[in-house]
């Protein structure tokens, strides 16, 4: 299923690695962070990623939403999983820079991050994500992320695997 957010045009890409989906798997399982902070990665395509995250108070701020800093924890490892979609066996990507704006409190049951790569380059990708927060199945906008990533080669475990 290919997917492509509101209002964007649709940029298809085809993944270095035929077998990007068991990559990916085994990339979300090998994230500390993530799994500390609860996240998912809930679907992904080439060239896209979705995360979600259970609102719970262990990520919320002082006022009850989701921290910012969680939000754009988020954003950032969606985008990254985005761009790892699409890269050789070896290779992994890095973010070099990112810019966050925030729309609204994340408040609600679920937060929804869907980034979706833009330009992919031989050293450098940029990535849009837009994070929601979502109540009672609606989802109300409530961050954007600009994301650029560099690739690199692999030296996690994907690629040498034993103790860490």
């Amino acid at each position: 299923m290919e997917r492509t957010l509101p209002g964007w045009v649709r940029r298809e890409f085809e993944p270095a690695n035929p077998d990007f989906a068991r990559v990916m798997r085994a990339g979300e399982v090998l994230q500390g962070a993530i799994h500390f902070l609860g996240m998912r990665l809930a679907e992904f395509g080439k060239g896209w990623a979705e995360m979600h995250l259970t609102h719970r108070p262990e990520v919320s701020n002082e006022m009850g939403p989701v921290h910012g800093g969680i939000v754009a924890a988020m954003a950032d490892t969606t985008a990254g999983f985005a761009t790892f979609s699409l890269v050789a066996k070896g290779e992994n990507t890095v973010t070099v820079e990112y810019k966050i704006n925030f729309l609204a409190p994340a408040q609600g049951e679920t937060i929804v991050a869907r980034g979706q790569v833009r330009r992919f380059g031989r050293s450098i990708a940029v990535v849009d994500v837009d994070v929601f927060a979502v109540s009672k199945g609606v989802e109300r906008p409530c961050a954007v992320f600009l994301g650029t990533f560099m690739r690199v080669s692999d030296t996690s475990a994907l690629s040498n695997p034993g103790p860490r």
